[in-house]
């Protein structure tokens, strides 16, 4: 690995592609990459296998995708996709940036990527070649040349579709597919979670009271972390009738008992009704925000986030939106969640004056 001493010049020469142990193999993927550079430690199967577990799902979905970007790059090039000098890395990050037009966001996690293949397991090294004082000063270069930007610089009024849910009564004549929209969307909007969280809620560990439904949460939420994971769920029980979730959910529960044939909480609405996943939710959140008169071309399922959180700041502290949402600071809240209301779809004095 390169790295940069006093007086020293960084290298960019392209070595010559000759290790067959880092031939191009089209479908190896960050998993079998890493694998195959902690085997040289020489450790039992089943402690790779723990290992490569630090790497959670949607983690290993976004560093496969630059992984193999890289391996096509360096096989493109003759380089040798384990052991390249700072050089390579930074053609290749440049790359990204200038023909791809990547964010910084998206550069960083590229980076990231990268550092999984140039970590040194055996322990020799303290620090990845993706961590070199060059590619930090290009990062921080393109950080300057493309800042990030939020991807809504507003939200939608919560209100809007709300008023919408209201309509959707009585909750025995709706259909099991209206029924099922109405319990996410306020699901969704009571809870403040992502639709993996909504995706993994079980009835075998739902306990049901007077006022509430509780779940402990089976899945690790995107911010739960070793010293600090979410727990549980509650939604409770609401006064006006037609926005209540614990009403909703008991009635999704009764009418789904006869279709279920596992106990993940939501269902399909249609044959043979087995449990959905995140992509199905997200889905579903979308469709009845369209119905509510969002536009939902600008705003998507995990808008329901922001549009919950920056509502329910005008009236509590937000101390209690962290601790109920499972957020560690305010930062997290303030630079991504908390949004002006957009009011474009009411009737302001200047729209009324020239109607």
């Amino acid at each position: 690995m390169s790295t940069l001493g006093e007086g020293q010049q960084v290298s960019v020469r392209t070595p010559t592609y000759s290790s067959p142990s880092t031939k191009l193999t089209v479908m190896s993927t960050n998993l079998q990459v890493v694998r195959e550079i902690i085997a040289d430690v020489s450790l039992p199967a089943e402690i790779e296998d723990v290992i490569l577990c630090s790497w959670r799902q949607s983690t290993r979905k976004q560093y496969d995708v630059h992984i193999r970007k890289w391996r096509q790059f360096c096989f493109q090039r003759e380089i040798d996709f384990l052991h390249p000098v700072v050089g390579d890395v930074l053609k290749f990050l440049h790359n990204l940036f200038k023909e791809e037009g990547l964010s910084y966001s998206s550069l960083n996690t590229a980076r990231s990527a990268l550092a999984c293949c140039f970590t040194d397991y055996q322990g020799r090294e303290d620090r990845p070649l993706t961590h070199h004082v060059l590619v930090t000063k290009y990062m921080k270069g393109v950080f300057n040349c493309r800042p990030p930007a939020p991807r809504y610089a507003v939200t939608w009024d919560a209100n809007i579709v709300l008023d919408y849910l209201a309509l959707m009564q009585p909750l025995d004549k709706l259909s099991l597919r209206d029924l099922s929209y109405k319990l996410v969307m306020l699901m969704a909007l009571t809870s403040g979670q992502r639709c993996n969280m909504l995706a993994g809620l079980d009835t075998k560990s739902m306990i049901k009271s007077e006022n509430s439904f509780d779940f402990s949460i089976t899945v690790l939420a995107k911010q739960d972390r070793p010293n600090k994971l979410f727990s549980s769920l509650r939604f409770k029980k609401y006064s006006k009738q037609e926005l209540c979730v614990f009403n909703t959910l008991e009635s999704y529960l009764d009418r789904t008992q006869p279709l279920r044939s596992e106990s993940k909480l939501l269902i399909s609405y249609v044959r043979p009704f087995k449990s959905v996943g995140v992509s199905t939710i997200g889905r579903w959140l979308k469709t009845l925000l369209g119905l509510a008169g969002i536009d939902t071309v600008m705003f998507t399922a995990h808008s329901t986030r922001a549009a919950s959180a920056s509502k329910a700041s005008r009236s509590i502290p937000v101390d209690e939106i962290l601790k109920h949402i499972g957020w560690a600071s305010a930062t997290t809240f303030n630079r991504y969640y908390n949004k002006p209301i957009d009011n474009s779809n009411k009737n302001a004095y200047d729209v009324a004056v020239l109607q």
